[in-house]
């Protein structure tokens, strides 16, 4: 696997390397999380350990609970998670909608006319 970063810098890892044996002397390795069954997965997005969406192909979202995949309401085409659980959305085909996570659903009460968004924090979109 090749991970790209900041400035086109590059690392390389072995798959034995990013998943080591559960006996390894590491204080913290990788663990393989499967999609919910039956789904398949467009996108990732990562604020903090108790951020972790994720985007099936259909645009429905799910957010991880520390065991399992939530599925959530509504479509969207992209998500964002933020490490104080923001989470925001677009959604494209609704006018390119710009949508905010309130709990229980998706506000539409935005501005349309984004296609992404990216979310830093609560104050930071």
């Amino acid at each position: 696997m090749t991970f790209a970063g900041q400035s086109d810098a590059k690392i390389a890892m072995t798959w034995s390397e990013l998943f080591p044996p559960a006996a390894a002397p590491v204080a913290r390795r990788w663990v393989n999380v499967p999609a919910p069954v039956g789904v398949t997965l467009k996108q990732i997005s990562v604020g903090s350990a108790n951020a972790i969406w994720v985007l099936d192909t259909a645009g429905s979202p799910w957010k991880w609970n520390g065991s399992a995949w939530e599925k959530k309401a509504g479509t969207v085409s992209t998500i964002s998670a933020a490490p104080d659980g923001t989470q925001w959305a677009t959604n494209p085909p609704d006018a390119n909608r710009v949508l905010r996570w309130t709990g229980t659903g998706w506000d539409a009460s935005l501005p349309a006319g984004m296609t992404y968004v990216s979310v830093g924090n609560a104050n930071n979109i």
